[in-house]
């Protein structure tokens, strides 16, 4: 089933994903100026009034990195939509494979499941943003960070998933070990009491 899925839905290489983001950098760094004046366009709220900010090395560094997100952001978005498809073919037969079901399980009951890792995924990317946006704020406003605003400083927090949900994921694969076991062995005992036994 893993083979049919990963046949189906190939995921990119690494050594491609490496290639899309040295060129996005390459690309970014070439138009570092012009990115920059696109950025204060977008953003005049975070522009210095005298305009010293636009000549910062740290702006343009920020201006550049927005760039090659933006750039390598289909690849990644290609990358998981292969895994995600995979995924898919494989809880649509995962009632076939015994070993499938059990792995499964014990992945959600250790907190190492799919569904786990994409609720953290989704967390630390909310976290990512407000940090940098809390930052880049400062830097563009020439603000010095008191000792008083490191508690406003950006958290990160990830809400567990709650039990019924894990549950919910974990009890099917149970049943799907649990019934053809039972299904077997009342068919066995069944045949068994047929069978003469040699005395």
């Amino acid at each position: 089933i893993n083979l049919a899925a990963e046949s189906l839905y190939p995921v990119p290489s690494r050594v491609e994903m490496i290639q899309a983001m040295r060129e996005a950098s390459i690309q970014a760094n070439q138009k570092g100026s012009m990115l920059l004046a696109r950025y204060w366009e977008d953003h005049p709220d975070l522009a210095s009034p005298t305009g010293g900010a636009e000549g910062d090395a740290s702006f343009t560094t920020y201006a550049v990195q927005m760039e090659v997100d933006r750039l390598t952001q289909p690849v990644f978005d290609h990358f998981e939509a292969q895994i995600a498809s995979q995924e898919a073919v494989v809880n649509r037969f995962r009632f076939l494979s015994p070993a499938i079901l059990a792995q499964k399980a014990l992945n959600d009951i250790s907190g190492t499941g799919v569904d786990r890792y994409r609720g953290f995924r989704a967390s630390f990317d909310r976290f990512l943003t407000a940090w940098q946006d809390f930052f880049f704020r400062r830097i563009s406003e020439r603000a010095l960070i008191s000792s008083q605003e490191l508690d406003s400083l950006p958290k990160f927090s990830y809400p567990d998933e709650p039990s019924g949900a894990i549950l919910g994921r974990v009890l099917p694969a149970f049943a799907g070990l649990l019934i053809p076991v039972v299904a077997i062995g009342l068919y066995a005992n069944r045949r068994l009491r047929n069978y003469p036994v040699a005395g």
